[in-house]
Protein backbone atom coordinates (compact mmCIF):
# COMPACT_ATOMS: atom_id res chain seq x y z
CA UNK A 1 0.00 0.00 0.00
CA UNK A 2 2.85 2.32 0.82
CA UNK A 3 4.41 1.63 -2.59
CA UNK A 4 1.11 2.54 -4.32
CA UNK A 5 1.10 5.88 -2.51
CA UNK A 6 4.68 6.54 -3.59
CA UNK A 7 3.90 5.52 -7.17
CA UNK A 8 0.85 7.79 -7.24
CA UNK A 9 2.94 10.63 -5.82
CA UNK A 10 5.67 10.02 -8.41
CA UNK A 11 3.08 10.07 -11.20
CA UNK A 12 1.59 13.28 -9.80
CA UNK A 13 5.02 14.90 -9.54
CA UNK A 14 5.88 13.78 -13.05
CA UNK A 15 2.63 15.23 -14.36
CA UNK A 16 3.39 18.56 -12.66
CA UNK A 17 6.91 18.47 -14.05
CA UNK A 18 5.56 17.91 -17.56
CA UNK A 19 3.13 20.82 -17.16
CA UNK A 20 5.93 23.10 -15.97
CA UNK A 21 8.14 21.99 -18.86
CA UNK A 22 5.29 22.66 -21.29
CA UNK A 23 4.86 26.15 -19.86
CA UNK A 24 8.57 26.90 -20.25
CA UNK A 25 8.63 25.57 -23.82
CA UNK A 26 5.49 27.54 -24.64
CA UNK A 27 7.16 30.73 -23.41
CA UNK A 28 10.10 30.05 -25.73
CA UNK A 29 7.66 30.09 -28.64
CA UNK A 30 6.55 33.64 -27.75
CA UNK A 31 9.50 35.15 -29.56
CA UNK A 32 11.90 35.74 -26.70
CA UNK A 33 9.58 37.47 -24.24
CA UNK A 34 10.44 36.75 -20.65
CA UNK A 35 8.06 35.34 -18.07
CA UNK A 36 7.17 37.44 -15.06
CA UNK A 37 9.44 36.22 -12.25
CA UNK A 38 6.77 36.87 -9.60
CA UNK A 39 3.99 34.99 -11.44
CA UNK A 40 2.61 31.94 -9.64
CA UNK A 41 3.52 28.57 -11.19
CA UNK A 42 1.16 27.68 -14.02
CA UNK A 43 0.13 31.28 -14.52
CA UNK A 44 3.21 32.54 -16.33
CA UNK A 45 2.54 35.60 -18.47
CA UNK A 46 4.63 37.52 -20.97
CA UNK A 47 5.89 40.92 -19.93
CA UNK A 48 4.42 43.92 -21.74
CA UNK A 49 6.69 45.57 -24.30
CA UNK A 50 8.90 48.50 -23.32
CA UNK A 51 7.76 52.02 -24.23
CA UNK A 52 9.68 55.25 -24.59
CA UNK A 53 8.73 58.33 -22.60
CA UNK A 54 7.64 60.07 -25.81
CA UNK A 55 5.37 57.14 -26.74
CA UNK A 56 3.61 57.48 -23.40
CA UNK A 57 3.53 61.30 -23.24
CA UNK A 58 2.26 62.02 -26.78
CA UNK A 59 -1.25 60.53 -26.31
CA UNK A 60 -1.59 62.36 -22.98
CA UNK A 61 -0.30 65.75 -24.11
CA UNK A 62 -1.85 65.75 -27.62
CA UNK A 63 0.35 68.73 -28.52
CA UNK A 64 -0.54 70.65 -25.35
CA UNK A 65 1.97 71.91 -22.79
CA UNK A 66 1.09 71.30 -19.14
CA UNK A 67 1.26 74.24 -16.74
CA UNK A 68 3.35 73.57 -13.64
CA UNK A 69 0.71 74.56 -11.14
CA UNK A 70 -1.97 73.15 -8.81
CA UNK A 71 -0.36 69.68 -8.75
CA UNK A 72 1.70 68.65 -5.72
CA UNK A 73 3.92 65.61 -6.09
CA UNK A 74 5.47 64.40 -2.83
CA UNK A 75 8.17 61.73 -2.75
CA UNK A 76 11.50 61.21 -1.02
CA UNK A 77 14.64 62.80 -2.49
CA UNK A 78 16.45 59.47 -2.13
CA UNK A 79 14.89 56.02 -2.38
CA UNK A 80 17.13 53.36 -0.87
CA UNK A 81 14.95 50.61 -2.38
CA UNK A 82 13.51 51.31 -5.82
CA UNK A 83 10.92 48.56 -5.43
CA UNK A 84 8.85 50.51 -2.88
CA UNK A 85 8.95 54.26 -3.50
CA UNK A 86 6.07 56.07 -1.73
CA UNK A 87 4.38 58.78 -3.78
CA UNK A 88 1.59 61.21 -2.94
CA UNK A 89 -0.17 63.17 -5.70
CA UNK A 90 -2.56 66.00 -4.89
CA UNK A 91 -4.32 68.33 -7.31
CA UNK A 92 -5.91 71.59 -6.16
CA UNK A 93 -9.36 71.40 -7.75
CA UNK A 94 -12.88 72.33 -6.64
CA UNK A 95 -14.08 68.88 -7.87
CA UNK A 96 -17.50 70.22 -8.88
CA UNK A 97 -19.52 68.92 -11.83
CA UNK A 98 -18.30 71.94 -13.86
CA UNK A 99 -14.63 71.88 -12.83
CA UNK A 100 -12.90 68.68 -11.78
CA UNK A 101 -9.84 66.56 -12.43
CA UNK A 102 -10.69 63.94 -15.05
CA UNK A 103 -7.37 62.04 -15.24
CA UNK A 104 -4.17 61.77 -13.25
CA UNK A 105 -1.09 60.23 -14.89
CA UNK A 106 2.11 59.23 -13.12
CA UNK A 107 5.25 58.69 -15.22
CA UNK A 108 8.75 57.60 -14.21
CA UNK A 109 11.26 58.58 -16.90
CA UNK A 110 13.81 55.79 -16.38
CA UNK A 111 11.44 52.81 -16.20
CA UNK A 112 11.06 50.31 -19.08
CA UNK A 113 7.44 51.50 -19.32
CA UNK A 114 7.35 55.08 -17.99
CA UNK A 115 3.54 55.16 -17.47
CA UNK A 116 3.14 53.83 -13.93
CA UNK A 117 -0.41 54.90 -13.17
CA UNK A 118 -3.47 56.35 -14.87
CA UNK A 119 -6.37 57.33 -12.66
CA UNK A 120 -9.83 58.27 -13.89
CA UNK A 121 -11.61 60.58 -11.47
CA UNK A 122 -15.08 62.03 -11.10
CA UNK A 123 -16.44 65.01 -9.13
CA UNK A 124 -18.13 62.58 -6.71
CA UNK A 125 -14.72 61.76 -5.23
CA UNK A 126 -14.60 65.18 -3.58
CA UNK A 127 -10.84 65.56 -3.96
CA UNK A 128 -8.13 64.68 -6.44
CA UNK A 129 -5.55 62.91 -4.36
CA UNK A 130 -3.70 59.60 -4.58
CA UNK A 131 -1.17 57.70 -2.46
CA UNK A 132 0.74 54.80 -3.93
CA UNK A 133 4.06 52.96 -3.95
CA UNK A 134 5.85 52.43 -7.24
CA UNK A 135 8.88 50.60 -8.60
CA UNK A 136 11.70 52.60 -10.09
CA UNK A 137 14.48 51.18 -12.26
CA UNK A 138 16.92 54.04 -11.70
CA UNK A 139 17.31 57.65 -10.62
CA UNK A 140 15.42 60.23 -12.63
CA UNK A 141 12.33 62.35 -12.96
CA UNK A 142 8.88 61.46 -11.70
CA UNK A 143 6.03 63.36 -13.37
CA UNK A 144 2.42 63.81 -12.36
CA UNK A 145 0.08 65.19 -15.02
CA UNK A 146 -3.55 66.05 -14.32
CA UNK A 147 -6.14 66.71 -17.00
CA UNK A 148 -9.17 68.75 -15.97
CA UNK A 149 -12.72 68.55 -17.27
CA UNK A 150 -11.98 71.82 -19.13
CA UNK A 151 -9.10 70.20 -21.04
CA UNK A 152 -6.32 71.92 -19.09
CA UNK A 153 -3.12 70.03 -18.34
CA UNK A 154 -1.47 70.68 -14.98
CA UNK A 155 1.74 69.07 -13.79
CA UNK A 156 4.49 68.71 -11.27
CA UNK A 157 7.86 67.03 -11.60
CA UNK A 158 10.42 65.88 -9.06
CA UNK A 159 13.80 64.25 -9.33
CA UNK A 160 14.63 61.26 -7.18
CA UNK A 161 17.82 59.28 -6.60
CA UNK A 162 17.38 55.51 -6.45
CA UNK A 163 20.09 53.55 -4.63
CA UNK A 164 18.90 50.01 -5.48
CA UNK A 165 16.87 49.31 -8.64
CA UNK A 166 13.35 48.02 -8.11
CA UNK A 167 12.94 46.72 -11.66
CA UNK A 168 14.50 43.72 -13.29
Amino acid sequence: MESEGRRAMALHTTRRGLLALGAVLGLGALGGREARPDAPPGLLKALPPDHTLAERLNPILKGRTPRRERVALELPEIAEDGSVVPIHIRVDSPMTSQDYVRHIYLLVDGNPDPLIFEGILSPQLGRAEWWTKVRMAKSGNVRAIAETSKGELLSDERQIKVTLSGCG
